[in-house]
Parts: structure tokens; sequence; C-alpha cells
């Protein structure tokens, strides 16, 4: 499994498995890449780096799985970026990426490492996003934001929605922005979900997107 070998190791033994572009890619990370600088990141905030190949598989294959391989160069936002593993691939793409996340000292020395313009500030229902750079693309992969809090908890509401997509359009995307949503499944937790009829409709017909399982697609 390659969660048991350290970073370089496993992207090399994504190099020795992948083919074309996924594999160009791979090989781009290990020439480029500071995997000493992020090593020491992750000991210094107690932090493993035992999935990194893993993860920046998946990074790889959700911009793919965006067609972001394919588009001309775009400034993407990325909300609840994490380590930014997608903003790496994306920037592979030509693309330039600006990730918002929870303000913490260790995503931004990993975001920084990345290539990625990070901005510390969560996403929560009925509050606006902090000021970014107008963008092409929005994007959100294994998001859990739409989850109120930890504590009593809910799924955002349709108003909730509302506010978020309206705050992207007036106030982060260009005219003609796309908005990419991968969400996490949530179970036993009451409210609207992704794959209700309700938010579905709420999508399609309010907001001009689809949903296709747990991804929504809008503009």
């Amino acid at each position: 499994m390659l969660e048991k070998l350290d970073s370089r190791e496993g992207v090399t033994a994504l190099v020795n498995s992948a083919k074309g572009q996924e594999r160009a890619f791979y090989e781009h990370t290990l020439e480029t890449f500071d995997f000493p600088a992020y090593a020491d990141i992750e000991e210094r905030h107690g932090a493993s780096d035992k999935a990194f190949a893993d993860y920046l598989s998946i990074g790889y294959k959700n911009a793919v799985r965006m067609r972001l391989n394919t588009r001309s160069p775009m400034k993407i936002l990325d909300l609840a970026c994490g380590r930014n593993f997608f903003g790496l691939a994306c920037r592979f793409f030509g693309h330039s990426v600006v990730g918002i996340d929870q303000a913490e000292l260790y995503l931004l020395e990993i975001s920084r490492l990345m290539g990625v313009e990070f901005i510390g500030g969560g996403i929560r229902a009925g509050e606006l996003l902090p000021p970014t750079p107008r963008c092409d693309f929005v994007s959100a992969l294994r998001a859990s934001f739409h989850k109120r809090n930890k504590k009593d908890a809910t799924m955002w509401t349709l108003d909730d929605w509302r506010f978020l997509l309206l705050d992207l359009r007036e106030n982060h995307l260009t005219p003609k922005g796309q908005m990419f949503f991968i969400l996490n499944s949530i179970s036993n937790v009451p409210g609207i979900h992704v794959d209700d009829p309700e938010f579905i409709e709420f999508i399609r017909n309010e907001q001009g997107g689809m949903v296709d399982k747990h991804c929504v697609l809008i503009g």
C-alpha cells in the first residue's frame, strides 16, 4: 500500500504504475517538489506524511474529473482546500489556485509549498467568505462545510446554500465562472442532503445547475 511508504517512495510507485499525462504529473512532482521541506512541516506540526502519494493521486484524479486538464489557464478558488494536493495538480495543468480553509499555520505552510495562495477563513452558513481575487472556477472536494456544526449538527438549509452561491457569484466569480462541488455523504444528520429531491430541484431550477450523485455543477 502506498500509505506505508514515505512521500518520495510513494510517488515513485505512482510513476511506475501510471501512464501518459498522469505519469508525467507524478514525474514532474518527483523532479520539482521539495520533499524535505514537506517532511519538516509535517514533523513540526505533529502530522504524518505517509499518505502523501494517496492524496496526490486523489488530487490529480479530481482535477481530471473536473476536466481541468483540458482547459485554458484559469484562476481557481478551492473551498475547504486542506493541504492543496488538488491545487498542486491544477498548477501542473497551468492554472493558478487560491485556497480557503481554517486559518491554521500548518495549512498555510503546506499551501505555500504547493504553490497555492492560502486565505484563512471558515466556510459557515450565513457568513460571507473572506475576500479573494475574481476567479473563473470554484471547486470544493470531499467537502463537509454544509453541515452546520459538530454539536447538535444539522445540514445547511436551502437559504444557507442561496447565501453561499450568491456570495460566490457577486464577490468571487467572473461573470462566466463555474462551480463544481464534490460533497461528502453525511449520514444520520437531519436536514437537506445533496441527493434529496428538494436540493436537486433547487440546484436545477433556481441555480441553473445539475446534481450527479454527490457532485454539484453550476455554470
